[in-house]
């Protein structure tokens, strides 16, 4: 089973210049046996999502990991939807291969914006936010630094970043894109604390049955280094567990799309 794959991962910034909603969007349900999610930006600010249930889509409309959205029961964990929405963008390019870093971020905040509105218009779906005391990581450079390539291609330049049970690659990645992941894979909030600014590309590998758990459990001798053993030595980097304030969304209510 796949994590959901987000390409072109970015941090908020200032909202871009368009309406709070998207022109049009269609849903429809999506293949019972297909394999995989996916999503990607369109034209003006739009955007493409496949095969993701309710729960999903929630998780990427507010920006959050799985284990910080709770409520979701049935079929909004089972059912999983096409959308295919169209917006428009007043000022900037249009097209998501024409804009700059700080562009693609402003755009996907109004994107996120825009899915939340039509979450709530098509799916009638209600939530509220809660503040806990949770447990979490720390991202920080190992001892000798860090062992990804630096990426010093021109802003602007195409982002990617794959993530699936035993490996984790990416291209032109920032930390906070990092520890973002990161949090995907371990199920806990990571802060990125590197002071790191920069861009890398890398590719790392790791045991998935030892990748749940504490950084200092022991691996078995032919099965291959932990994820948090892996990211030391694959990469540079350590996760330190640290308690802090973790932010969780409640779904209240939500209801079946009429198709169209």
């Amino acid at each position: 089973m796949k994590f959901l794959a987000l390409t072109f991962l970015c941090l908020g910034v200032a909202a871009a210049q368009g309406p709070d909603t998207f022109e049009v969007a269609s849903i429809k349900l999506g293949d019972p046996l297909a394999q995989g999610t996916s999503l990607g930006p369109q034209n003006g600010g739009g955007l493409k999502m496949e095969n993701m249930t309710l729960r999903q889509m929630v998780q990427w409309a507010y920006d959050l990991r799985e284990f910080q959205v709770t409520g979701a029961t049935g079929w909004m964990n089972s059912e999983r939807y096409r959308i295919l929405a169209k917006g428009v963008l007043e000022e900037g390019p249009a097209t998501y291969a024409g804009m700059n870093d700080a562009q693609r971020r402003a755009a996907w905040v109004l994107i996120r914006k825009r899915l939340k509105n039509l979450l709530a218009e098509r799916f009638q779906l209600v939530v509220h936010t809660e503040t806990k005391e949770l447990p979490m990581y720390a991202l920080v450079e190992a001892k000798g630094g860090v062992k990804m390539q630096p990426n010093t291609a021109p802003d602007g330049s195409p982002q990617t970043m794959m993530v699936n049970t035993n490996a984790f690659e990416a291209t032109r990645a920032s930390l906070d894109s990092i520890a973002q992941n990161l949090a995907g894979i371990t199920g806990r909030p990571v802060q990125n604390e590197t002071g790191l600014t920069g861009y890398y590309n890398f590719k790392m590998k790791w045991t998935p049955d030892a990748a749940p758990g504490a950084p200092d459990k022991p691996a078995e001798a032919a099965a291959g280094p932990t994820l948090f053993t892996a990211l030391q030595e694959q990469l540079g980097l350590k996760l330190e567990s640290k308690k802090g304030p973790v932010e969780i969304l409640v779904i209240d209510r939500a209801e079946r799309p009429t198709e169209n």
